[in-house]
């Protein structure tokens, strides 16, 4: 009991930063309020906002059909109707691995919003484990460092490469 007790009062030192106002290189504990897809998260604060999360790195295929999926088959993706079980799989995983669940969110870099937003952050699972390097390992989602650049591109390239030689996901 006093652990935990240790643990919610550390807890609450950290969230007390205002993640709005995250400086680079920072990190603070969130919990995770709603999975909107594979790469997009609802966390709620230390003041009892809910603020979206986009997860640097990765973008994940489209759980339905709409705009984003339709754009991407253009581009020489695949199409709605085959994204969409992939999404929603993916979906699924980020609500196993992160729906309720406190975690950590990173930012490496110059912590910013991107155009629709949302607040772009690394997610740290329990035992240290990138949740989006582990998204891309598993072939659940893909690196997107050729279109938008970050420190951890080099771990995620190498986790592509190993989901494709294996077949995996969104890869086979």
């Amino acid at each position: 009991m006093r652990a935990v007790l240790i643990f919610l009062a550390l807890s609450l030192c950290v969230l007390a930063a205002n993640p709005t106002d995250t400086p680079k290189g920072h990190s603070h504990f969130a919990y995770v309020k709603k999975v909107t897809d594979g790469d997009t998260v609802v966390i709620r604060d230390s003041s009892g906002d809910n603020i979206s999360v986009r997860i640097i790195g990765i973008d994940c295929p489209e759980a339905r059909k709409n705009a984003k999926c339709a754009r991407d088959a253009k581009k020489g993706g695949k199409d709605c109707a085959t994204q969409a079980p992939l999404g929603k799989i993916a979906t699924d995983v980020a609500k196993e691995l992160l729906l309720n669940k406190q975690v950590i969110l990173h930012c490496d870099m110059e912590c910013m919003k991107d155009h629709y937003g949302r607040r772009l952050h690394y997610i740290q699972l329990p035992g240290n484990v990138d949740y989006g390097l582990a998204m891309v390992d598993r072939g659940l989602c893909q690196e997107v460092s050729n279109d938008y650049p970050h420190p951890r591109q080099s771990e995620y390239q190498q986790a592509q490469a190993r989901a494709k030689s294996k077949k995996l996901g969104i890869w086979k």
